[in-house]
């Protein structure tokens, strides 16, 4: 059980690292880089992808809470790129829905031959990101999330 653990939290870091952007770039550049390295990531090891980062916890608690501390690293990265205060509970709340939302459209476009375009897949995350910062705002309307919004947006859309 060990062993198995230690290749999950290799695998995890594994992920970590495929998806970790250069510095470089704007903060809307650099978050659709991560993005597309995770899909990347995530399509070719499908089998990893869909049995245990994506599967949910039900398959293996253990094994889901390794790749969940992920994707807090990941919500922890967004706002310090995004310069919001990741302890603001509306914040981590919309994000980890965010989160969820990604893993079960990645879930669909792995399970059905990818029917969308990576770069629109991208897309599409950025909206629901910006849409999870907006609700964010109205739960906490000492929020401000228009700096982080216009951060996101890409001034050559595909």
């Amino acid at each position: 059980r060990g062993i198995y653990l230690e290749a999950l939290r290799d695998a995890a870091n594994r992920l970590n690292a495929a998806a970790t952007p250069p510095s470089d770039g704007s903060p809307g550049e650099q978050f659709r880089r991560m993005l597309r390295a995770h899909l990347a990531y995530l399509s070719e090891h499908d089998g990893l992808a869909l049995r245990l980062v994506l599967g949910g916890s039900a398959g293996d608690p253990e094994a889901w809470d390794i790749f969940d501390q992920s994707r807090w690293h990941t919500i922890e990265w967004t706002c310090q790129l995004l310069e919001l205060d990741v302890a603001r509970p509306a914040l981590r709340l919309m994000l980890r829905s965010c989160a969820g939302a990604l893993d079960e459209a990645t879930t669909y476009w792995l399970k059905n031959d990818r029917p969308f375009d990576p770069d629109a897949m991208v897309e599409v995350v950025v909206e629901l990101l910006v849409t999870s910062l907006r609700c964010a705002a109205q739960l906490d309307p000492e929020i401000d999330v228009g700096n982080a919004v216009a951060k996101l947006a890409d001034p050559n859309p595909f």
